[in-house]
């Protein structure tokens, strides 16, 4: 099949549930940070939290979805302005605008840091970060075909990475125990935000699919993602659970557990470079789409390339600022802001009973 052809072909379900992994998954999983902060360092109740964060993922999934194709949007941006109205629907835009922005510049600049880790050469930061630009541009313009080969090529590294790091680590687990956990009661806000965060990043794509399929497409794609994200979630949560005390405040845990073979620190580097360009793919997408505003019939206000172009240069802008910078201080702002956003973008979506 001429690959045109491969392009324009609506994705599967099963696809669409693999190119909202390869969203969400980001450097999160890859790394362990997510995972640990959100989940593992809570001991026992963990296990309920990973329960409630899967659940949760797959009722914003199909709500969003169902949402995007009752109110005839093609994009996000028009979806918030359909259910919000004028003012409300720029300002959540905006803000969502914003956490892609602020997300997709943490990855790319992360790349970037592992390209000046990896090469001994003049700038090999900026020739790292202009290069996943460029990558990711080219990958975008391809549609949800290529994330959905993305989170299909990520679902079974990031397995064998965990069943790697496991085997070597059986021998090591630390004794020490983590801190006492004072109450349980923070694992289900946290468990539910973790899902709110992510979703939120890949709400374009969820509009974009669709504004051209039904409910039974949209239940399928929700019931294909839950197993796959909970799946992911246990397994990262269950590699990391013997080693808390070792890596409880470590940036990057999975790559601290995987020192000491060469295998397995390639095998964790490569991951967690191809967790971001993913994520940043897909970010890259939804930025150009909400630049150029994408409408239901496929059609762009102003030139495809002037929209990918646009959102390039202000993802290198944003990743120069640094990966710690972002994610430490922007990223939590942003990212709860628009989690709450998104769950008032649902009730009152589900109040107006638009049809």
């Amino acid at each position: 099949m001429p690959k045109r052809c491969a392009r324009n072909a609506p994705p599967s379900a099963a696809q669409t549930a693999l190119a909202i992994l390869a969203t969400v998954v980001g450097a999160g999983f890859a790394s362990g940070r997510e995972v640990m902060v959100f989940f593992t360092r809570y001991g026992a109740w963990s296990w309920v939290g990973v329960a409630v964060a899967t659940l949760t993922f797959g009722v914003l999934v199909f709500g969003i979805m169902r949402l995007s194709a009752r109110t005839g949007a093609g994009s996000f941006a028009q979806l918030c302005t359909n259910v919000l109205g004028g003012a409300a629907g720029k300002l959540f835009a905006a803000m969502y605008a914003l956490l892609m922005l602020i997300t997709a510049g943490a990855m790319v600049s992360g790349v970037g840091e592992i390209a000046a880790i990896s090469m001994t050469i003049p700038h090999a930061y900026e020739l790292g970060l202009g290069a996943a630009v460029i990558l990711g541009v080219i990958w975008a313009r391809r549609g949800v075909h290529a994330l959905a080969t993305g989170g299909g090529f990520l679902l079974p590294v990031c397995g064998l990475l965990y069943l790697v790091i496991a085997w070597r680590g059986r021998e090591y687990v630390s004794l020490q125990a983590a801190h006492p956990v004072v109450s349980w009661l923070p694992t289900l806000p946290l468990a539910v935000g973790y899902a709110c965060l992510n979703v939120t990043l890949c709400c374009g794509i969820l509009s974009e699919i669709a504004s051209r399929s039904d409910a039974e497409y949209h239940r399928k794609t929700a019931m294909w993602f839950i197993p796959m994200i909970g799946g992911l979630l246990a397994a990262a949560n269950a590699t990391l659970m013997p080693h808390i005390a070792r890596v409880e405040y470590a940036p990057l845990p999975m790559l601290i557990l995987a020192r000491g073979s060469i295998p397995a620190a390639l095998l964790a580097t490569a991951t967690l470079l191809i967790a971001m360009m993913t994520t940043l793919t897909a970010l890259i997408r939804s930025l150009a789409q909400l630049i150029a505003r994408l409408e239901p019939n496929g059609r762009f206000h102003i030139p495809e390339w002037a929209g990918y172009l646009t959102a390039a240069l202000l993802v290198v802008g944003a990743g120069v600022i640094g990966f710690s910078r972002l994610i430490g201080v922007a990223y939590p702002l942003m990212g709860w802001g628009s989690a709450v956003a998104l769950v008032g973008l649902l009730v009152v979506g589900k109040a107006r009973k638009t049809p």
